[in-house]
Order: structure tokens, then sequence, then C-alpha cells
């Protein structure tokens, strides 16, 4: 059985982050109640990010994960906290 930071970590990178999504598909609530320090998401976009740059893909793989990554960067953080995940 996972932990409430592990579930509540699943949830984080299942949804790149964004709580409209979580709240769409009806688990924004659930994300919530962990209660998970802005420091913590922060880790894990970092942690998210780095998988991403380690991973060696070519053609449309390639394609969908740059958009992936993009979209993880814009959903969690605007430009002048880049340094913080880099």
């Amino acid at each position: 059985m996972k932990t409430r930071i592990e579930r509540a970590k699943d949830l984080f990178m299942k949804y790149c982050g964004n709580r409209y999504f979580m709240d769409l598909d009806g688990v924004r609530s659930e994300y919530d109640w962990y209660q998970v320090p802005k420091e913590t998401e922060e880790e894990w976009c970092r942690e998210y990010l780095s998988q991403f740059f380690e991973e060696k893909r070519y053609g449309k793989d390639a394609l969908q994960s740059y958009s992936k990554a993009t979209y993880f960067l814009e959903s969690n953080m605007a430009c002048d906290h880049w340094e913080r995940v880099f």
C-alpha cells in the first residue's frame, strides 16, 4: 500500500501538476488533502525533468516526450522559477 506522499506524487506526475485536469477527473480534492508543500512539488518537477533529459528518444517518441516536458514546465512554474529546477 502506498503512503500518502507516494499517492500525492503519483497524482502530481500523472497530471503534470495541473490542478485543472485533476479537477476534471475528480481527484483534485484528494490531491489538495495531502497538502504537498511547494518545495516538494518543485523537487518532483526536477525529478520529472531530469528523467526526461536522461532518456534517449527518437522520432515520434521524442516529440511526445518533449511536448509533455514543455507542458509540465508551463503548468508548474513561471520563467523566473526555472533556475530552481535546474
